[in-house]
C-alpha cells in the first residue's frame, strides 16, 4: 500500500493490492502499467478498466473488452454503449474492416455514421438478404457533397424520389421537374406496362376517336429556365385534360401535374381506324360512280368514260354526266323489233319516250318507269312502213336527247 501522494515505480513478484481511490489518482497524472490488471472498489469509485490504455488484449473475464490494439480487428462481445456527443470508430489500416455479428446493431439517435467510401453493408445469419437501412420513422436520405442526392419516404408503400430537398414526391418514383438531361430525364431500352386483359373490367371501345384526336393541339415550346430551358414538343396537359382527362394525372389539390403520352396511342389507333373506314367507303362511292360513268359513255355513242366533257375546276375534276339519257337502238337497222337503252335518275317524276316520222308527227308514247338503273324499252313496229324515225328521251316535260333509227320490211 503506498503512502499518500504520487509514486514513480511499484514492483512486486505477486499480486499487489490498491486501494479503490489510489488508482484513480494514479492515472490523474501518472502512467499505471501492469501485464494483469483487475479492477475493484466501490460502486461510486470503481475504474473503467474497458477504458484504460494498456499494451496487449484487456479480457472480457478481467473487465475489459477483448480490445487488441495491434490488430485491425475489433470484436464486440457485448453491446458497447457511449453517452457521449459523437463516437468514431475507424479501421486505420487499408482493407481493416469493422464486424458487427448478425444480430448486432450499429445505430445513433442524435449523429451520423459515414463509411468514408468503404462499404457498409447488413446480413443476416444466413446470409439470404443483404440491406443497409433503418428501423425509424424518418426517410432514408442519400447525400453527395452534403446534397440530398435519393430519399426514400417512410410512406405506405414507400416513395423513391430524386427531388433534391424534402418535397414530397407524387409518385412512387419521382425525378425533378427538370429537361436536362441528368437531372429530369432517365433512359433505358425498353419500359413495360401492365396491361393483361385478366387484370381489367368495363373494357369498351373508345367512342369518338376522330373527333377527339381533332381537338387535341400539337405544339412546339421551350422549357422556361429554371426547367432546363430545353425546345421541345408535345402537348398542353391543361387542354389534353379537357378531351382525354383519363391521361392526365393531378396533384392532391386537383392541379395538374403531369399527363402519359403513350395511353395517347390508343385513341390514335381508334382514330385512324375510323379515318380507314370512312376513305373505304368513299372508294367505293368512286367506284361505282366509275362503273356509272363507263356505262353511260357507252349507251349514249362515247368509247369510253374518258370521252366525257370534263370541266377543270382547279384541283378538283368534276365529271359532267347527263342526269337523264337514252342510247342508239339495237338492232338498226331493225324488221320489226327493236329495244332501245335509257337511264332515268332517282329524283324524275316524268320520262317518257316519244316515236316520231321524218316530218316530226307524233306516232307513239312510251312510259319509262325504271329509276336509277340502267334499262332498256323493247319497241315493236310492224305495224310501220320502212323508212327512218325519230325517238325522243322526253324528262318532267323537257326533251333530253333525239336519235334516229331505220325500219326495213
Amino acid at each position: 500500500t503506498p503512502s499518500t501522494g504520487a509514486f514513480t515505480t511499484l514492483s512486486a513478484s505477486s499480486t499487489v493490492t490498491l486501494p479503490a481511490d489510489a488508482i484513480s489518482d494514479a492515472m490523474v497524472s501518472n502512467t499505471l502499467t501492469a501485464s494483469n490488471l483487475v479492477g475493484s472498489g466501490s460502486a461510486t469509485n470503481s475504474v473503467d478498466l474497458a477504458t484504460a490504455e494498456v499494451d496487449g488484449v484487456l479480457g472480457a473475464a478481467n473487465g475489459g473488452t477483448g480490445v487488441d490494439n495491434t490488430g485491425k480487428t475489433i470484436t464486440l462481445g457485448g453491446n458497447l454503449t457511449t453517452t457521449t456527443a459523437a463516437v468514431t470508430l475507424v479501421a486505420n489500416a487499408a482493407g481493416s474492416n469493422v464486424t458487427l455479428p448478425a444480430s448486432g446493431t450499429l445505430a445513433t439517435t442524435t449523429g451520423t455514421w459515414s463509411t468514408s467510401g468503404n462499404t457498409l453493408t447488413g446480413a443476416s445469419a444466413t446470409a439470404v438478404n443483404e440491406y443497409i437501412g433503418s428501423n425509424s420513422t424518418h426517410d432514408l436520405l442519400f447525400k453527395s457533397n452534403n446534397l440530398e442526392a435519393f430519399r426514400m419516404s417512410t410512406d405506405n408503400p414507400p416513395r423513391m424520389s430524386f427531388l433534391g430537398s424534402a418535397t414530397t414526391a407524387i409518385f412512387r418514383l419521382e425525378l425533378p421537374n427538370s429537361s436536362t438531361n441528368a437531372i429530369g430525364r432517365a433512359r433505358a431500352n425498353s419500359w413495360a406496362v401492365y396491361s393483361s386483359e385478366v387484370w381489367k373490367e368495363n373494357i369498351r371501345t373508345i367512342d369518338n376517336p376522330l373527333a377527339k384526336a381533332l381537338a387535341l393541339r400539337g405544339v412546339y415550346y421551350d422549357y422556361k429556365p429554371q426547367y432546363g430551358g430545353a425546345k421541345d414538343i408535345g402537348f398542353i396537359a391543361e387542354e389534353v385534360d379537357k378531351v382525354i382527362p383519363e391521361v392526365v394525372y393531378k396533384d392532391d389539390k386537383g392541379a395538374v401535374a403531369a399527363m402519359d403520352y403513350q395511353r395517347l396511342t390508343a385513341l390514335l389507333v381508334e382514330a385512324l381506324k375510323e379515318e380507314h373506314a370512312k376513305t373505304e367507303a368513299m372508294a367505293n362511292d368512286i367506284a361505282e360512280l366509275k362503273k356509272l360513268v363507263t356505262n353511260l359513255a357507252a349507251n349514249s355513242g362515247k368509247a369510253s368514260a374518258s370521252d366525257i366533257p370534263v370541266i377543270d375546276a382547279g384541283n378538283v375534276t368534276v365529271v359532267d354526266i347527263k342526269p337523264a339519257t337514252i342510247g342508239q337502238n339495237v338492232p338498226n337497222p331493225f324488221e320489226g323489233v327493236t329495244s332501245i337503252p335509257y337511264f332515268i335518275p332517282k329524283g324524275v317524276i316524268a320520262a317518257e319516250l316519244v316515236i316520231s316520222d321524218n316530218g316530226s308527227n307524233e306516232l307513239r308514247r312510251v312510259v319509262l318507269a325504271d329509276r336509277g338503273v340502267q334499262s332498256k324499252v323493247v319497241l315493236s313496229m310492224s305495224e310501220f312502213t320502212s323508212g327512218v324515225y325519230q325517238y325522243a328521251l322526253v324528262v318532267d316535260g323537257k326533251i333530253v336527247d333525239t336519235k334516229s333509227m331505220t325500219l326495213v320490211r
